[in-house]
């Protein structure tokens, strides 16, 4: 087959692609594009998060695990996984349901008819402004993500707040509602602003990702690291036979803890260890340190 031939046949198979496309119904193109960008998301943060691993490690000044984390990797792919068809599904939510005109009549006639006492003057105008699906999508969408935000800040509020997550989750909260708004009013298309959307979340969970403290806190919800308390039981052989630390990070292969005088870093082999202990709610300590401060140990001639 020369070079005619395959490009004849790549078109081919492209406009036989965009013609099935087009065929589908919108919940069946909503539900491919939402697991295809669920997948592709998870598979690049899959692969970026040794790099974000090696990354903490040098920025909290303790050898950089190149035996790989396996287990962390397989987690972060599937919680990307997971968090791409909530937004998707949260999105299709909006732009779908508030479609239909059903809905809006239903809650429009439900609220003037809590209303009669009203003068016409007064109820009709009202009555207008709630049968606008506009006004609706914005409201319900204004009243979710208030609520969220309010309650992630009740829940955040603390003496040491993380402004970065703060931010993140405000930009992916409004990029939804901009998004739903948009493709309700007919800006674009449906595909055109999911892909518009999934580039936002996937950058800022690219940023958070090699942030140290999310990335920390990251491991801890999954056990794997942060500096969580941790103990290990090693084989009676050795001495000592307990160890107590700080967990910062493990895998298949060895162990890291800070020590529980903070003073230095212990790398015990995987093989050495007989049993392993953490609490249901640990406390969690890390080495204080910047990339920028590893600086001090370079040296230029």
């Amino acid at each position: 087959m020369n070079l005619r031939d395959f490009t004849y046949t790549i078109k081919r198979i492209r406009r036989c692609v965009i013609r099935t496309w087009n065929k589908l119904s919108l919940f069946s193109r909503s539900l491919i594009l939402l697991i295809s960008k669920s997948l592709v998301a998870s598979f690049i943060l899959g692969q970026l998060t040794p790099i974000a691993t090696a990354y903490y490690a040098m920025s909290l000044g303790f050898r950089v695990p190149i035996e790989g984390v396996q287990y962390v990797s397989a987690a972060m792919a599937t919680l990307t996984f997971l968090g791409f068809l909530a937004t998707g599904l949260c999105m299709l939510y909006f732009v779908v349901n508030l479609r239909q005109a059903a809905f809006v009549i239903r809650i429009s006639s439900y609220l003037t008819k809590k209303i009669p006492w009203l003068p016409e003057s007064v109820a009709l105008p009202i009555e207008q402004i709630l049968s606008a699906r506009e006004a609706w999508l914005a409201l319900i969408t204004s009243a979710i993500v208030c609520t969220v935000l309010f309650v992630y800040v009740y829940s955040y509020t603390t003496d040491d707040p993380n402004y970065i997550l703060a931010a993140a989750f405000i930009l992916i909260c409004s990029s939804i509602v901009i998004v739903a708004l948009a493709v309700f009013a007919n800006l674009a298309s449906f595909f055109q602003f999911q892909v518009g959307l999934s580039a936002v979340v996937l950058l800022v969970s690219i940023v958070c990702l090699f942030n140290v403290g999310l990335y920390g806190s990251f491991l801890r919800v999954i056990r794997y690291g942060g500096g969580i308390e941790y103990e290990v039981q090693l084989t009676q052989s050795t001495t000592p036979a307990l160890v107590r630390g700080f967990l910062l990070i493990q895998n298949d292969q060895m162990v890291v803890l800070m020590s529980a005088d903070k003073t230095s870093v212990i790398e015990i082999p995987t093989r050495l260890i007989e049993t392993r202990r953490t609490p249901i709610s640990p406390e969690w300590q890390l080495p204080t340190g910047t990339l920028a401060g590893q600086a001090r140990y370079l040296r230029f001639p």
